[in-house]
């Protein structure tokens, strides 16, 4: 998992017009194969039945239907550009153009036309009518520092230089005239389908090889122009944040900011994902994320990027799983207005009904998951009695009343309702605390708790739920002060 630091490896990249006949052959090779074999489907057939005085009216009319069905599939289609998120003028936000516009000339390259934020973890490039479009992840924003937002755009930039978003329209456009002759040709189990579809699945195959091949060998380049901008070792720092911050956001999304928009609210986003990724006892968990994509993700051939080992080894930077740490100062400190801009992006990516939620601040999260558990907790009201001090027991020994109900709402069978009833056990004694007083907090990154003034603080499910497995263990859950405290309480 670890290495010792080594010289750049230079990088050996296709030329731009390498590039541009790679792409125009495997462009040329598909619909030439498409429009040969629907030819031979909707004409050949037909011909060939003349040529032997023999018809076949199913053979000719299934040929001339897949023929149609091809020749659909492979017309090209375009799409209109639509903005991924709200765009960031110089106007609105000239720190961050200062700096794009500083990495942009020590790249080689004229900034980009149009700035654009989103929600990905995630920066891309691309080009629409000649116009140049860059896309930063508010989420990269959150988590990294200036240094390596600079060698993030910088890698982007390097794209630019090596003409891949002028070629990478061709392949991409192919590619998608490829997927769905495919698909077209799999929607029946007709077996004269599969076997034309047989040439189609091969050259998808060796598409995406070549293709790919291309784009891990882009990737590799544009890592060497981050490296000139922002040093090698912003640059690994940056890659392997990368790594860390993709495998807890889309957790942080579902289990943290979901709740929140159904209760038609909006959160801090940038300021919830910061709190997240500097939470110590999550550290030990993101290194883990690092070193397991370090040590176990195997190069593939059809995957676009290079594994990360491959990315640190070729930047010369030590080789290693430690999630660099939390960063002091956020990139997001370059960006005005930060609430507006989240809620643009949060109206980009779910639509304008979000422009009538209300502002949210992270303390007033255990409130709303209170009223979604409390809803949630509609079918099992009146299933269960007893006290808080009552709940460990019942969650190593429910009450057929509480397994039937667990049962009938989840649709499980008898050997599978015993964990979902402790946790529904465990959502009573936090609704149950709630109205006897006590706090339910549900900050970013963190179990839902309830908190008692002078009795500390909660996580009632880790306990009725280990109690599934061992009922002897029971004892141990009047000894929490919370609990103790709250004991009497009815569930």
């Amino acid at each position: 998992m670890e290495g010792s630091p080594t010289a750049p490896q230079p990088v050996a990249g296709m030329s731009l017009a390498t590039r541009a006949l790679v792409a125009m052959a495997l462009t040329v090779g598909f619909y030439a194969l498409a429009i040969v074999i629907a030819l031979a489907l909707a004409v050949g057939i037909p011909a060939a039945e003349v040529s032997v005085h023999r018809a076949n009216v199913f053979l000719t009319i299934a040929g001339i239907a897949i023929a149609v069905t091809i020749l659909r599939a492979i017309i090209p289609r375009r799409h209109p550009f639509v903005a991924p998120g709200p765009e960031l003028t110089a106007a609105e936000q000239p720190e961050l153009h200062a700096l794009l516009t500083e990495v942009a000339h020590k790249a080689g390259e004229d900034p980009a036309d149009h700035v654009y934020a989103d929600l990905d973890v995630n920066a891309g490039v691309l080009e629409h009518r000649r116009r140049r479009m860059l896309v930063i992840g508010l989420p990269l924003l959150a988590t990294m520092d200036i240094d390596e937002l600079r060698s993030v755009v910088a890698h982007e930039y390097g794209h630019y230089r090596a003409g891949d978003t002028r070629f990478g329209v061709w392949i991409w456009r192919t590619r998608a005239a490829v997927s769905e002759t495919v698909y077209a040709l799999s929607t029946t189990e007709s077996v004269f389908r599969r076997v034309v579809r047989i040439p189609f699945d091969a050259y998808a195959d060796l598409f995406l090889r070549i293709t790919n091949a291309i784009s891990r060998r882009a990737e590799f380049v544009a890592d060497q122009v981050s490296a000139e901008v922002a040093g090698p070792e912003a640059a690994g720092r940056a890659l392997r944040r990368f790594v860390a911050v993709g495998g807890v956001y889309d957790e942080y999304w579902e289990d943290d900011v979901v709740p929140l928009l159904a209760a038609q609210r909006c959160p801090p986003i940038v300021a919830g994902l910061t709190a997240v990724t500097a939470h110590l006892h999550l550290t030990g968990s993101l290194d883990d994320l690092v070193g397991l994509d370090i040590d176990d993700h195997e190069p593939d051939p059809y995957e676009s990027h290079p594994t990360l080992r491959q990315r640190l080894e070729a930047l010369g930077v030590e080789v290693t799983g430690a999630v660099p740490p939390p960063v002091a100062v956020p990139a997001a400190t370059l960006l005005r207005d930060l609430p507006g801009v989240e809620r643009a992006a949060l109206r980009a990516q779910l639509g304008d009904e979000v422009a009538g939620f209300e502002p949210a601040d992270w303390s007033e999260a255990g409130a709303i998951h209170l009223q979604l558990l409390r809803t949630y907790l509609e079918p099992f009201r009146g299933v269960v009695t007893g006290t808080i001090g009552d709940a460990g027991r019942l969650a190593a020994d429910p009450p057929p009343a509480l397994l039937s109900a667990v049962r009938e709402t989840f649709e499980l069978q008898d050997r599978d309702a015993r964990p979902p009833a402790a946790h529904v056990l465990g959502a009573l004694v936090v609704s149950a605390g709630a109205e006897a007083g006590a706090r339910v907090l549900a900050l970013p990154g963190e179990a839902l708790m309830i908190e008692l003034d002078g009795a500390g603080s909660i996580n009632v499910w880790r306990p009725l739920d280990s109690f599934v497995d061992d009922p002897d263990a029971v004892g141990t859950w009047l000894d929490d002060p919370v609990v103790a405290k709250l004991r009497d309480c009815p569930l």
